[in-house]
This record gives structure tokens, C-alpha cells and sequence, in this order.
């Protein structure tokens, strides 16, 4: 395999960690902004004015916030269990960049050489030309 086509290569490979990684963080957004809007009702159910008597005689209260508290047990869980997939799809990410920048730096390197070789058969054929003269 030439160095093009693991440069190639391992910039595919960092496209796709970098779209799973980027897929987590949505996802993680999306349950911690669910979570605060959850504690949101939470803390104004519970702290409800009196014109919502009615509701709390029928224990209407009671159940809502049973259901909360079940509802943000589960996202919690969730959210713990995307903080755990998130650190080791970080690590792999990370991994993945340093292929990516070892890969591309071995493929700068390689066209270095190539252009030092170039230029040192000119620079000989042009000694050669001078010295026939």
C-alpha cells in the first residue's frame, strides 16, 4: 500500500469517528436539555400556587411527579450510558487522529524526498550539460 492510499485511507477512518462522535454529542445534548426541561416541572409542580388546589385534592400532583421522577431515572441512565460510550469513542477517536496526521506527515515526507530526488537529477543533468560543453 503507498502512502497515498493510507493517507487516503486514514482520512476516511477519521471522517467516520469524527460522525459517530459528533452523532453521541447530539444524542447527549439532547437527553441533558430533556433532563432540564423535566427538573423544570419538577420544581414548579412542587412549588404549584393555590389555584391548583383542585389538582392536588384529587392527587393528581402525586402521580405527575411520580412520573417525573420515573421519567428522569430513565433518561439519567440513558445519559450514564452515553457518558460511558462517549469516553471510549473519544479514545478511538483520538486514536484514529493520530493515524490521520502520522499518515498525512509520511505522505508530505515522501513527496519531500521525491522533490529532492527531482531536483538532484536536474541539477546533475544540468552539471552534465555545463561539464559537455
Amino acid at each position: 500500500m503507498d502512502l497515498d492510499q493510507l493517507k487516503t485511507l486514514s482520512e476516511l477512518k477519521y471522517q467516520h469517528s469524527l460522525r459517530s462522535v459528533s452523532y453521541l454529542l447530539a444524542h447527549e445534548d439532547k437527553l441533558r436539555v430533556e433532563i432540564a426541561r423535566l427538573r423544570t416541572l419538577t420544581s414548579e409542580t412542587q412549588t404549584q400556587p393555590p389555584e391548583q388546589e383542585k389538582m392536588r385534592m384529587i392527587g393528581g400532583d402525586v402521580i405527575w411527579l411520580q412520573w417525573l421522577g420515573k421519567t428522569l431515572r430513565q433518561l439519567n441512565m440513558e445519559l450514564a450510558q452515553i457518558l460511558a460510550q462517549k469516553e471510549t469513542l473519544l479514545a478511538q477517536h483520538r486514536s484514529t487522529h493520530g493515524r490521520k496526521m502520522t499518515a498525512e506527515r509520511l505522505a508530505g515526507q515522501e513527496i519531500g524526498k521525491q522533490l529532492q530526488s527531482k531536483q538532484k537529477l536536474i541539477l546533475d543533468q544540468i552539471i552534465d550539460h555545463s561539464l559537455m560543453k
